[in-house]
């Protein structure tokens, strides 16, 4: 136990003891307190509850309810910003919107948000999968197929397979495994390039949370 851990609880009972021996020094005739001191002892009462309720009930809305600057984002960009509806169990929103110019190259309009298991579930052991989603407009001639192998870099071969996506029939995915990061790819049919990855999210998941962008 550290001597900080001590001290504390020993000062708290030297003041009660000193307070309880002293409490005829503090003893004061009584007397009445005029209509206006009332008052001003009620509104001061009144104020600091009301500062005291406001911070609990800001503290409590930006820990359940952050504001990750959806609104904020959306104006800087000329694009629709998909939104996953529908998450793998137990994951949330841990990052706010944020440009990134260097992700998607030739794209420095590229939107990117994360999403992973809440930090009180990595405090108790459980290991973060982090997920990235990386969104872009793009125009109609672009390729997927051409963007990765010109822009894609890796020492293994990579997996790659078309797959179709329930909610976006007229889209395209490309699903692309490596040996360290699991990647779907998606071009909808507005042309946004859309770009899910994680090193520990199953690939099953990453196709569920394509499925149900929106």
């Amino acid at each position: 136990m550290q001597f900080t851990q001590i001290l504390t609880p020993l000062l708290w009972i030297g003041l009660i003891i000193y307070l309880i021996f002293s409490k005829k020094k503090f003893t004061f005739p009584d007397t009445e307190l005029s209509y206006k001191s009332i008052i001003f002892l009620g509104l001061v009462s009144l104020t600091a509850v009301i500062v005291n309720v406001s911070i609990f009930v800001v503290a409590y809305t930006k820990a359940y309810r952050p504001d990750f600057g959806y609104q904020s984002i959306t104006k800087q960009i000329d694009f629709h910003l998909y939104l996953p509806q529908k998450l793998p169990t137990g994951d949330e929103q841990v990052s706010k919107f944020y440009f990134d110019e260097k992700v998607i190259t030739g794209y420095p309009k590229a939107v990117r948000f994360a999403f992973d298991i809440p930090i009180s579930s990595i405090a108790k052991g459980e290991k973060s999968k982090v997920t990235l989603i990386t969104e872009t407009k793009v125009d109609p001639s672009f390729s997927i197929e051409n963007y990765i192998s010109a822009n894609t870099k890796t020492t293994t071969p990579l997996k790659s397979q078309p797959l179709v996506l329930s909610k976006q029939q007229d889209s395209f995915v490309i699903l692309q495994t490596s040996d360290f990061v699991n990647t779907v790819f998606v071009k909808t049919i507005d042309n946004v390039f859309i770009e899910i990855s994680s090193i520990r999210e199953s690939t099953d998941n990453l196709i569920s949370i394509a499925n149900n962008l929106e």
